[in-house]
């Protein structure tokens, strides 16, 4: 819950989408050491959720195994991470999207990002104002972004299989 990785972003997202009556869309919001600056966007993000069903808090460190789980219920994950924050660096959400086959919703500038994926499974937005209208067209076209999510996810497996390391710890075994 932090501002590099746009935590500020999230009520400008709900609010889209709540604007538009559309309680077809669920949110998972996980929320966790929220610093002090930001407890307005927090305070509003749980005012939301209890206004509307459809937005869920997870609140605090989750394990991996409820982590897992919660990726499973997952069809887009927004990349709201800062510019500066993406520029030359990636974030473990990233390669969670690829391994869980989830189309994402990324900034134009992330461009180091853009490096692991060899499949379009990802819409581009222009700015973060962009973000619900990005979000809505990957719903609209969510087939085509799925079977290009399984082959990212495909293409990554073959990849680390084939690696010289990996083959030598799964020969070991």
């Amino acid at each position: 819950s932090r501002v590099d990785k746009g935590f500020d972003k999230i009520p400008d997202i709900l609010n889209y989408f709540i604007s538009k009556n559309d309680s077809k869309i669920n949110f998972y919001i996980q929320i966790h050491k929220v610093p002090q600056i930001l407890n307005k966007i927090k305070n509003e993000i749980y005012n939301l959720a209890i206004k509307h069903k459809n937005i869920q808090i997870i609140e605090g460190y989750i394990d991996f195994d409820d982590y897992s789980n919660l990726l499973k219920k997952v069809d887009i994950i927004p990349l709201l991470h800062t510019e500066e924050q993406l520029k030359q660096n990636g974030s473990q959400i990233v390669f969670e999207s690829i391994a869980n086959e989830i189309p994402m919703v990324i900034n134009f500038n992330a461009n180091y990002v853009k490096n692991f994926f060899g499949y379009n499974s990802f819409i581009e937005a222009e700015n973060y104002t962009d973000f619900p209208a990005k979000i809505e067209k990957l719903i609209e076209n969510y087939d085509h972004y799925l079977d290009q999510a399984k082959l990212q996810s495909a293409y990554h497996l073959e990849k680390i299989y084939n690696d010289k390391i990996n083959r030598k710890i799964l020969n070991k075994n």
